[in-house]
């Protein structure tokens, strides 16, 4: 009888390190590489009060009210 793999361990990043990472595969699914899931790893600037100004990434509606 041939061995099939039901479950993969995945090298997940650091920041994920919270994450389980051992997933059947029923939860997995094929890649298609994107562009637009690169992620912009640019410096913050941070305040003296720790916050910090994010950009908007895209705008995604936009509407026009005319009284």
């Amino acid at each position: 009888m041939k061995r099939v793999e039901v479950v993969y361990q995945l090298a997940l990043p650091r920041s994920l390190e919270g994450v389980h990472d051992v997933f059947h595969v029923s939860q997995l699914r094929r890649y298609v590489r994107d562009n637009s899931h690169v992620l912009n790893h640019s410096e913050l600037e941070l305040r003296p009060d720790l916050s910090y100004t994010e950009p908007p990434m895209a705008i995604l509606d936009r509407s026009v009210k005319v009284l």
